[in-house]
């Protein structure tokens, strides 16, 4: 399967950088077929095989290239929400995404108009319009330790970046920005939600929940780290935290991705265990279990992979097979380039399968190591983990520099060392946050220990990756 996904990035690809049109990709895919079909008892029916899978990732990428695309200017759109709007910052306005005619749409409300959920039929009229281009977004610190998102060239402290909305909706399969000026603009339409909507909106209701539940129990740093760290939501993390774990190249333990599927499966087939489910079920509750987890946290590529690999992993349980863990990222990366080609454009999708794809080969280098007559490593000594530790941070780590340079435009020396000791904290935050959430709504008197052992784990996290940041030669902007 990681072939399979391999072949249609590669056709994906080569459909964006060439544009070969529908009759080339055909021609392509006949070619590829008949060679097949006369070299079938031949080892060469192999590499007709990949090449019919490149031709498919180049068929799927000219068609969703082909998508229609919106009128701009000022529009009258009739359609539904597909996502739970989100308040802004000033509490002026929704952000959320809007589906009418087939084309996805990112919508912009004013709150006056009253709350948005999930799967309400809307007709909005406002201005429609394409994506901005690059422009400059700069983060300065005041000597006074305040801090801003700023617009517009500055010269200070750190170095500038720039956010390029039309490349960002793009990305994300949309069509423009509709910005509703005013509640005139909004009309509600009568409609039955279904099934799939119900649900959607009871995990919408379990998430605010949750973070209400982290915001009474904590004070506000250690409740936006609680809500990053188990709900994927870093809009309470303050942008200094976020610069520091960006600079020692650790940012990744803030966005919600394997590592917390895999505590949650765990805690998950604990529970089933103490409760003796019968063995047939657990694998259709597990899957369950992570679809909701997935919706909850917002589906970002990392926590789709690894949702995707956890169902194929329930699904392989369920039959009896052992699915190789290779196969699993083939398979999850297929399916979402087949749903989405444009997910490969994606920072997040590239650095999390990269990252995963460097674990899988250290863990297959040290087992090959192992297998070596005369070594000797003693499993379950001290210096067998770390060295096993410091081998998969350094494969994860040198799989992703590259990608990290090249999208972000900085290198960090420091992320071996440094995600030797963040991964394994964060880590242990996640699972002892999972009962502040937990029983923060079950039985609050029994969520304050683990409130006040996250509260200080939290702090010593941050202040010893500030710290980190602060030394000199840790990163090196290219």
């Amino acid at each position: 399967m990681g072939v399979v996904a391999l072949a249609l990035a590669a056709g994906i690809g080569l459909d964006w950088g060439c544009r070969p049109g529908p009759f080339w990709i055909a021609g392509f895919f006949g070619a590829a077929g008949v060679a097949g079909w006369v070299l079938r008892r031949t080892g060469w029916a192999n590499l007709c095989l990949i090449l019919l899978l490149v031709g498919a990732g180049a068929l799927r990428a000219e068609l969703d290239r082909r998508e229609p695309a919106p009128a701009f200017g000022p529009a009258s759109l009739e359609g539904m929400l597909v996502s739970e709007p989100e308040l802004s910052r000033d509490g002026r306005s929704f952000t959320g995404w809007f589906r009418a005619d087939g084309v996805l749409i990112q919508v912009r409300l004013p709150s006056r108009a009253g709350e948005f959920r999930y799967g309400e039929r809307l007709k909005l009229h406002g201005m429609l319009r394409p994506g901005r281009g690059s422009s400059p977004l700069t983060l300065t610190l005041s000597p006074e330790g305040g801090e801003g998102w700023v617009r517009g060239r500055v010269r200070g402290r750190e170095r500038e970046t720039r956010f390029d909305e039309r490349r960002w909706l793009w990305v994300h399969g949309a069509g423009g920005v509709l910005s509703v000026t005013g509640p005139e603009g909004v009309i509600r339409l009568d409609g039955r939600p279904g099934l799939w909507v119900r649900y959607r909106r009871w995990v919408a209701r379990l998430r605010g929940a949750l973070a209400n539940q982290g915001r009474m129990l904590l004070a506000p740093e250690e409740s936006g780290m609680l809500e990053g760290l188990i709900l994927g939501e870093g809009r309470g993390i303050r942008p200094e935290i976020w610069e520091a774990f960006r600079k020692t190249g650790t940012l990744h333990v803030l966005v919600v991705s394997g590592s917390h599927v895999g505590l949650i499966m765990l805690i998950s087939m604990m529970l089933l265990g103490m409760l003796r489910t019968p063995r047939a079920v657990c694998p259709l509750v597990l899957g369950g279990v992570l679809v909701t987890y997935c919706l909850l946290t917002g589906g970002n590529p990392p926590i789709l992979r690894a949702t995707l690999a956890g169902l194929l992993l329930c699904w392989g349980t369920f039959r009896g097979v052992e699915v190789p863990p290779l196969n699993l990222l083939g398979a999850a990366g297929a399916a979402i380039l087949a749903a989405q080609p444009r997910a490969l454009a994606d920072a997040g999708f590239q650095l999390s399968f990269a990252a995963v794809a460097g674990i899988l080969w250290a863990g297959a280098w040290w087992k090959r190591e192992e297998s070596v007559p005369g070594t000797r490593r003693v499993p379950g000594t001290l210096i067998f983990y770390l060295k096993q530790a410091a081998a998969v941070s350094i494969a994860a780590w040198a799989a992703t520099a590259p990608l990290i340079a090249w999208h972000f435009g900085m290198f960090s020396f420091a992320a071996p060392l440094a995600n030797l000791v963040v991964v394994p904290w964060a880590s242990l935050l996640v699972a002892v946050g999972v009962p502040v959430c937990g029983f923060g709504l079950l039985a609050p008197w029994a969520a304050g220990p683990f409130a006040a052992a996250f509260a200080a784990g939290a702090r010593g996290l941050a202040a010893a990756v500030q710290w980190a940041a602060g030394l000199p030669g840790v990163f090196w902007f290219l």
